[in-house]
């Protein structure tokens, strides 16, 4: 996913409209760039984006042709931007629960790998559970931090003084 930088003589305007947007030098990168960035993981930040992105790789196996890894990377960004982070903190939990989810799964495809003796099948299917149990908490917790991020009390209170002024007062409070 590593774009390549641009200068500060090269920024256009799209690229002054993403000014959070960074690379490793701390210069500001192209909007295409920041824009995939934050698809995958909810921050502008592209080196930021390259270590989850890199890091969510490194938590499932790799076929050793070329094709094959190209493929399962492919899938796995994929999978990143499907669960669309709105922040960088949402980014990291999108990455452990890929990362979560091929674990659950590869657990659970070796239980049922032809030729394993019963014993080694119970162990599988039980890390396969705790695994899959754990990616589930996880959903609940995305969920339950989207619905947080969203929600908002305001009260105006209202007041008419004696001699017929009104004044408003406002408070604003996120409900948890």
């Amino acid at each position: 996913m590593q774009k390549e930088l641009s200068g500060p003589a090269d920024a256009s305007a799209a690229d002054a409209a993403a000014a959070e947007a960074t690379g490793e030098s701390g210069l500001p990168v192209p909007a295409e760039a920041a824009a995939e960035a934050l698809a995958l993981s909810g921050s502008r930040n592209v080196v930021f984006a390259d270590r989850l992105a890199e890091q969510v790789a490194l938590c499932q196996p790799l076929p050793a042709d070329e094709a094959g890894r190209s493929h399962r990377l492919a899938a796995t960004m994929e999978a990143l931007r499907v669960l669309a982070p709105r922040s960088p903190m949402e980014g990291m939990l999108a990455g452990q629960m890929v990362a979560a989810h091929n674990a659950g799964l590869a657990l659970m495809g070796e239980a049922f790998r032809n030729g394993q003796p019963v014993k080694n099948i119970e162990v599988f299917l039980r890390q396969s559970t705790r695994t899959m149990a754990l990616f589930a908490r996880q959903m609940e917790l995305m969920t339950r931090q989207r619905g947080r991020q969203r929600q908002s009390l305001r009260v105006e209170h209202e007041q008419v003084s004696a001699d017929g002024r009104v004044s408003v007062r406002a408070e604003e409070e996120r409900v948890r």
